[in-house]
């Protein structure tokens, strides 16, 4: 478990210009010579496709068929639980603070049924936070969920409250709580029947779209390509 303070933020310019470097080193040698593996799904033919692509990506010099992973190099993780909060600094008004505490778990490709669980586990947190943060006057705003990557074996289940700075044990204790009650099953048919009907009605509506298909067409070819 890893958590995380928040306080005054840093210049925008400055935070800005560290984050497009630290985006340049990492893909810039992915976009110059790394393998392009392209998904189109919509109205058209295989036909067009082929022609749209021939003339595009297809007009591009010839590359070798290697995909950037993760290694220890550019491996992405949590850190190490049990040490010391990792305070950041952000704008927000005075005597309020925001308060993360973080589970890591793993990317969306290593196993899709786990991953349908764990999100399923971030929507009960996402409901048991603001009943118990309210309940007890901890705090009025609160989140929590599952967040997974679809390229790297990594994620996490977060749970983040914005609360006065006095409140923080009661904060972690609520939190303490809450996951001890998950872990041991205490959630009733009701409990599971709001997590759950909410993620199936976004399911249904997102297989509507473009979008859902080409992330599970995407997805399949990269697990293919793993295998």
């Amino acid at each position: 478990m890893t958590e995380t303070s928040v306080g005054p933020r840093p210049r925008r310019r400055t935070s800005g210009r560290r984050w497009w470097k630290i985006f340049a080193l990492c893909w810039k040698p992915v976009f110059a010579q790394d393998a392009i593996d392209i998904t189109i799904v919509g109205d058209v033919t295989t036909d067009k496709a082929v022609q749209a692509v021939a003339a595009t990506f297809g007009a591009l010099p010839v590359r070798a068929d290697r995909r950037t992973g993760a290694d220890a190099d550019n491996g992405t993780h949590l850190p190490a639980g049990g040490q010391a909060p990792i305070v950041t600094t952000g704008s927000l008004q005075a005597g309020q603070e925001i308060l993360s505490v973080c589970w890591p778990t793993h990317g969306q490709l290593s196993d899709p049924r786990d991953a349908a669980v764990l999100d399923l586990l971030g929507r009960s947190c996402g409901n048991a936070c603001p009943t118990g943060l309210r309940g007890q006057g901890i705090a009025y705003v609160s989140w929590a969920g599952s967040v997974s990557s679809k390229v790297f074996d990594y994620g996490f289940l977060q749970a983040s409250a914005q609360l006065p700075p006095d409140k923080t044990k009661e904060f972690y204790d609520s939190i303490d709580t809450i996951a001890a009650d998950l872990k041991a099953g205490r959630m009733t048919e009701d409990d599971l029947a709001r997590a759950r009907n909410p993620a199936l009605q976004q399911l249904r509506r997102s297989r509507q779209t473009n979008a859902y298909w080409l992330s599970r067409i995407g997805r399949s070819a990269r697990r293919r390509k793993q295998a």
